[in-house]
């Protein structure tokens, strides 16, 4: 009976620790498909995220770009008083402005749109949105800001929110720059440094000889490519030349010839006035030889 209930206690614990055994092997594979079902999943779900943000990321590219070019041509004009009531009101409004502040003639047909930003408060002076139907135009719009005289109003270029919040964080940087004694600006979004030094007048002076020696190459080509209708007045004038110098040539022969002819004569008269010598007899052009 012992034995028998020895045996029954070992087979006990072998289909115990077998089942434990099973179990364990059992959760290890569980476990481990579960994983890799996992990552394959989130392999996937990763993939899928980043070319998201790569599709997002050539959305704002192009979004940006296409608001670049929209903005490429707008002026905000600030500090200009507020008080007109209609559309063509804030057109001439905005056309004085540019004649009086800017020393600019502008016609109304270069304005493409002209807009108030944001909601009218009475205590606040809206800016002004202006497009011109040129990007030429508002170059020399931005040239002319130095002459405005009254302190309330100045003018600045139209940047996406993005883009002015980036050159806001950079204003820090390019103020230090400048107090560093280096060359600083800023470049739509980009702080551009770079160092004063007599290389760069070196440079400049460089420039200067190259582009005066290439402006001298191209006055010899163009005087040597010569127009057909100045070819006509050209060989005009080199046949008048040569018949100029003909003329010359047979004047100078036949003065030279009229001159030899006066030496001659000249020596005979000097020989016909002579006085004879004794023995001898004047020489005569109607005397014949004997």
């Amino acid at each position: 009976m012992s034995e028998i209930e020895k045996f029954l206690k070992e087979l006990r614990l072998d289909i115990k620790r077998d089942t434990e055994e099973s179990l364990l092997n059992l959760e290890t594979s569980i476990t481990s498909k579960i994983n890799d079902k996992i990552d394959q999943n989130f392999n996937f779900l990763q993939r899928e995220l980043e070319q998201i943000k790569e599709t997002n990321s050539k959305h704002d590219k192009r979004i940006s770009a296409i608001e670049k070019h929209i903005r490429q041509r707008n002026v905000i004009f600030f500090g200009v008083q507020e008080g007109e009531k209609s559309y063509q009101e804030l057109d001439g409004t905005v056309l004085q402005t540019i004649k009086d502040e800017l020393k600019l003639e502008c016609d109304r047909k270069e304005l493409e749109t002209v807009r108030r930003m944001g909601k009218y408060l009475k205590s606040k002076v809206r800016p002004i949105v202006v497009t011109f139907t040129t990007y030429g135009r508002k170059i020399k719009i931005l040239k002319n800001k130095k002459y405005i005289q009254t302190k309330n109003i100045y003018i600045k270029e139209d940047f996406p929110p993005q883009i002015l919040e980036t050159r806001k964080e950079l204003q820090e940087q390019l103020k230090k720059e400048k107090e560093a004694g280096k060359i600083a600006f800023l470049r739509y979004d980009k702080l551009i440094v770079r160092e004063p030094s007599m290389k760069d007048s070196r440079e400049t002076e460089e420039e200067k000889t190259i582009k005066t020696e290439t402006e001298k190459t191209k006055k010899n080509r163009e005087l040597e490519i010569t127009p057909p209708h100045q070819l006509i007045d050209s060989n005009k004038n080199t046949a008048q030349q040569q018949a100029i110098k003909k003329n010359k040539t047979q004047t100078y022969k036949m003065g030279k010839n009229q001159s030899s002819m006066k030496n001659f004569f000249t020596k005979q008269n000097v020989i016909s006035t002579k006085k004879p010598e004794e023995g001898e007899t004047p020489y005569s052009s109607n005397d014949s030889d004997e």
